[in-house]
């Protein structure tokens, strides 16, 4: 899709210096003995787009003019640049210029894949070009033509859709270099030094143990009713379905390994680059628990735990010289890591009968200390694997 724009004068003209500078003045000069000697200095370049429909990658070239030959030209350059990077022709839509509209002389239409231009005086079309879309070339003073060149290249000038935004997002990313992860170790650190950030820690440990019950009691066949977070940082879940069985042990146990083995997911996908798509799964599971939320002190911690995670897996690769989410997620897993080891300590010094280990005693007739020593398992094998990535993702 061609655009024509002004040529502008070496130095910039009235729009880059106002009407009536000097260097306005001088290219009104210039343009003058051009005149008088037959050259032409005024006049337009035509800029000339290619863009991939799927990865939104532009080819683009000024150009003298936007004749069929030009435009084919331009076309058969552009093809060879998305061959030479893996991309394959199958189609193309244009603007229904008159440069497209033409048939080359030198070039039939169907090795250019312009057999089915767009309908004409289409609303829809995408005629309207990256020129008009950001409105850069008649809003911004440009010096000369390399300039606005520039200007047109540069990062974010092209806003990208909506779609592409929420699927740019979720898709896994190259793996960060672990040393780039040190916002790992500051969260990690101030959860444990201030008394505050502590407690919010142990209530998002909270939530995940519940979750565990839940998630297991669902897998088994039980049917799940809701959770509560109390004023102490306890919690409940509430399941239905037979008192004993299988199914009753497995949703009872499950609630003290949780943490530990969603914080070493976590890790495990910052590491390896799925820090985006594991963000989406806890949206979509925060969704759930908040439906299944039985108190408003629960529905604010849900809700709040939601945003956070929303926030990070929208803003949190901004900063894009840092692996700002990347590091966040693994700090949130070694939080949920460290909060599923100070369970496992309160859980062993509790004399309360309504304990989980208990419970499963009176289910199977099992020694509580073995059910204990499972979880102990479980949470040490969660940390020997993330200290194990850790290591091994040294340079």
């Amino acid at each position: 899709m061609p655009r024509k724009l002004d040529r502008v004068p070496d130095g910039g003209g009235w729009r880059a210096h106002g009407r009536g500078s000097a260097p306005a003045l001088a290219a009104d000069r210039a343009k003058t003995r051009s005149r008088r000697t037959g050259r032409t200095v005024g006049g337009y370049r035509y800029l000339h787009h290619a863009v991939d429909d799927h990865s939104r990658l532009v080819c683009s070239e000024i150009l003298q003019d936007e004749t069929t030959q030009t435009a084919a030209g331009f076309w058969r350059r552009a093809a060879a640049f998305f061959a030479s990077i893996g991309v394959r022709v199958q189609a193309v839509m244009t603007d229904n210029g008159a440069c497209y509209r033409r048939r080359p002389r030198s070039q039939p239409h169907r090795e250019l894949h312009l057999d089915a231009p767009t309908a004409p005086a289409c609303p829809g079309r995408p005629g309207a070009s990256l020129v008009a879309c950001t409105g850069w070339a008649v809003t911004l003073p440009h010096v000369n033509v390399i300039a606005m060149l520039d200007t047109a290249a540069a990062p974010g000038r092209v806003p990208a859709a909506l779609g592409d935004d929420l699927l740019a997002r979720t898709l896994p990313t190259a793996p960060p270099q672990t040393t780039t992860l040190w916002p790992a170790l500051v969260l990690v650190t101030l959860v444990y030094l201030l008394p505050s950030a502590r407690r919010w820690g142990r209530a998002v440990t909270t939530v995940v143990h519940e979750a565990g019950h839940a998630t297991a009691g669902v897998l088994t066949g039980r049917r799940f009713h809701g959770f509560v977070v109390e004023r102490n940082l306890a919690g409940s879940a509430v399941t239905s379905g037979r008192s004993h069985g299988p199914a009753r042990i497995m949703t009872t146990w499950a609630g003290y390994p949780a943490p530990a083995v969603l914080g070493a997911v976590m890790v495990g996908a910052a590491l390896s680059g799925w820090s985006g798509p594991l963000l989406v799964v806890v949206l979509l599971a925060l969704v759930v628990l908040l439906v299944m939320s039985r108190s408003m002190r629960t529905i604010g911690l849900v809700v709040l735990i939601g945003a956070l995670t929303a926030a990070l897996w929208w803003w949190g690769d901004a900063l894009g010289t840092m692996a700002l989410r990347a590091g966040l997620v693994a700090g949130a897993g070694m939080v949920l890591l460290v909060g599923a080891w100070d369970s496992l300590a309160d859980v062993a010094r509790s004399r309360d009968g309504a304990q989980d280990h208990r419970t499963l005693t009176e289910l199977t007739r099992v020694p509580s200390a073995l059910w204990l020593a499972s979880w102990f398992l479980v949470d040490a094998a969660a940390t020997a694997l993330v200290g194990w990535w850790v290591w091994t993702g040294l340079p």
